[in-house]
């Protein structure tokens, strides 16, 4: 029995110094993977009243790395050590290309104001067509007037279906 015992001893000791190697490499080395990353962070705003852009793009270029602004404006990334190009953009603003740097276990700041962009404000051009006869244009409001035979011709039960088949313009 004593031989046994003289023969587990070192297997509990071994077994006790491998838990606390684990326990202290695990609990050493958190810190120093938590330093291993860095933050960016920033708010994006309208240049013009100061307003925050929520949904706003923050693409990390070269990357595929990214994130859209919150409803304040504000976003965050985790990033490694190094020098990046981010670029922001908003549906009507001009896309904003900025150089940051981020270091291990710091935030790194990158507060951007977007301009809106007016270029091809005034380029959008709606065009649509009509069948000469069915449609009323005399009228402030224009009106579709559909036969019975037309409706029965378009093998359509439902309301909603008959105007969407017949009446392309009953979605716009």
């Amino acid at each position: 029995m004593q031989c046994i015992a003289k023969m587990l001893c070192p297997t509990r000791s071994m077994f006790r110094g491998l838990l606390i190697l684990v326990l202290t490499t695990a609990f050493g080395l958190s810190p120093a993977l938590a330093q291993s990353t860095g933050t960016l962070a920033g708010r994006v705003t309208d240049a013009k009243s100061g307003d925050p852009l929520p949904g706003a793009n923050v693409f990390i270029l070269g990357t595929i790395m990214g994130t859209s602004t919150d409803l304040d404006g504000f976003y965050s990334l985790k990033l490694p050590p190094g020098k990046y190009q981010v670029r922001i953009n908003y549906i009507s603003y001009k896309t904003v290309t900025t150089e940051v740097t981020v270091s291990a276990g710091e935030t790194a700041t990158n507060d951007v104001t977007l301009r809106t962009d007016y270029i091809g404000a005034n380029e959008v051009v709606v065009l649509g067509t009509r069948r000469s006869g069915r449609t009323v244009v005399e009228s402030p409001v224009p009106i579709d007037v559909i036969s019975e035979e037309e409706i029965r011709a378009s093998g359509m039960s439902e309301t909603t279906q008959i105007l969407q088949q017949l009446i392309p313009s009953y979605n716009a």
